[in-house]
């Protein structure tokens, strides 16, 4: 809160007769001048517990898998996902390539039936090149 607006606050308060000092006391955690050295205390702890990026984004991966390939979104969760997917997955890029070929596999993904032409292609530029198809390898010959 800026000083002029917390001094503003603490004026209309004590204005009023007979001021309330237990509304003076529960603004004062707002006051700007005060040393909140806790609050650093807090967020550097709340930091160390935060798990690391790759793991951020490999448990992120797994529940927006589940999300969007539940039959129950189709065919809307999938395109909504769709428009952050690239932004999302920083420390392992593989993870969007990942979820888009998810994405994609109508067979294993019934959250993606009913999905556009339009949404389809978004998907295929981030999945890049589909693998080829296994190539069969011809039995050897019987004795």
């Amino acid at each position: 809160m800026p000083a002029d607006a917390f001094a503003e606050l603490k004026r209309l308060i004590e204005g009023v007769e007979p001021h309330n000092e237990e509304a003076l006391a529960r603004i004062e955690r707002l006051n700007p001048d005060l040393k909140l050295e806790w609050k650093s205390d807090l967020w550097a702890a709340l930091e160390k517990s935060s798990p690391p990026p790759e793991k951020y984004e490999k448990t992120l991966a797994g529940i927006l898998q589940e999300t969007g390939c539940d039959a129950g979104g189709a065919p809307y969760v999938i395109p909504r996902l769709l428009r952050t997917l690239n932004e999302r997955f920083k420390a392992d890029p593989s993870k969007k390539v990942a979820l888009a070929a998810a994405f994609l596999d109508e067979a294993n993904c019934p959250g993606a039936h009913g999905l556009s032409e339009q949404d389809k292609s978004a998907l295929r530029t981030i999945r890049g090149p589909a693998a080829p198809p296994p190539v069969a390898t011809p039995a050897p010959p019987k004795p």
